[in-house]
């Protein structure tokens, strides 16, 4: 997911439109939190929301979110997002350069950051969106146009853990970087795409599904100028000078945007269903993606589950469709209520969506 802080764009003119994971007749405690109360017992003041099922899962396969009650669970839970347990996980090296510290048996020991601190101090970041976190790694593109990861580039267990920075061979001049929750995607000034990890889905875009632990090229895309890259959870996708999508890995829940066709992809195909659209960015998220055109309208495609595709209602399609950005005017607006809201930037999470708007006012010939 890439940063939004250095985004030039009129403080006054924008609002942040966040597409929610609960309606108005739905908790977020009833969504996230299943158990026998419909709120947190009253000792506690708020719900977790998203931290609760992420700290939750660690343990699924000891506690039993049917039998345990929601004081029980919540307690643990309450007791893992806390400052003083961390609100970054270290557990595979993903902060970068964590000395290894020991327990009597001699196993490494790693602490979590609960504030911010620097890591990788002797690499020297392009630029904001040069920095990306995976499922549980971390890679940064460096201003010479070199790639440098650390932490557990595939899921734990498979490949040794890695705490501090090391350099991804076999790559120069890089452009762009993107990180799915275990693979990678390196853009070359030339154009061309280079893809490493986990590979169970197609998502590396190889034409099997093969892991690769070294970067190799995609197969496909020679043909195309690609302009922006995209990784998801578990696929990815690529966008061209033209403004055309591919995409590319798991295919379920349709958010590869193939319409009722929601199989796994080994190699780039072109998203028929945005063409012509002239889309600017793509964003993809767990099981979902979002596309942005340059009139600023977004659509969206994949699974539904929370609101996260923004149609106000929980639908899973296959079929891009237009996000409606259903706000006000700007309070400094003429009255005369002439324009709408435009989307400038989208990002997926794996339940959630956000985008950065701009209100443009228009006239009788269009938008100014």
């Amino acid at each position: 997911m890439k940063c939004l802080w250095d985004l030039n764009i009129g403080v006054a003119m924008i609002k942040y439109l966040a597409i929610t994971a609960s309606g108005p007749d739905e908790s977020s405690w009833g969504t996230y939190c299943p158990g026998e109360y419909p709120s947190p017992p009253l000792e506690y003041h708020s719900c977790l929301g998203d931290l609760y099922s992420v700290a939750w899962m660690e343990d699924c396969d000891v506690h039993n979110l049917r039998t345990e009650t929601i004081k029980q669970q919540y307690k643990l839970v309450k007791e893992r997002t806390s400052n003083e347990n961390s609100s970054c996980g270290n557990e595979y090296g993903q902060c970068g350069e964590e000395p290894e510290k020991k327990d009597d048996s001699g196993r490494t020991l790693r602490r979590d950051i609960s504030t911010p601190q620097r890591c990788a101090s002797k690499l020297s970041v392009r630029q904001n969106s040069d920095v990306a976190a995976g499922g549980t790694h971390s890679v940064v593109l460096t201003r010479e146009g070199h790639v440098w990861t650390w932490g557990q580039p595939w899921p734990p267990g498979d490949i040794k853990q890695i705490s501090t920075p090391v350099r991804v061979q076999g790559l120069e001049k890089v452009k762009l970087i993107a990180v799915g929750a275990f693979h990678n995607l390196a853009l070359l000034e030339d154009g061309n795409l280079w893809v490493w990890g986990n590979n169970e889905y197609g998502q590396l875009g190889t034409g099997d599904t093969q892991p690769r632990s070294q970067p190799v090229p995609v197969q496909g895309l020679s043909d195309v100028k690609l302009v922006d890259v995209a990784a998801g959870g578990w696929h990815s996708t690529a966008l061209t000078d033209e403004g055309e999508v591919y995409g590319w890995g798991r295919g379920e829940h349709g958010r590869l945007g193939f319409g009722d066709d929601k199989s796994s992809k080994m190699v780039p195909q072109q998203v028929q269903l945005l063409a012509g659209e002239d889309i600017i960015q793509v964003s993809c998220g767990g099981t979902h993606s979002v596309a942005l055109t340059r009139d600023g309208c977004m659509f969206s495609f994949g699974r539904g589950d929370h609101g996260k595709l923004g149609y106000g209602r929980k639908v899973t399609t296959g079929h891009p469709s237009e996000v409606p950005i259903d706000l006000p005017p700007p309070k400094n607006d003429d009255g005369s209520g002439l324009g709408r809201w435009c989307a400038k930037y989208v990002a997926c999470g794996g339940r959630h969506t956000l985008a950065i708007v701009e209100w443009r006012a228009t006239e009788s010939d269009g938008l100014i």
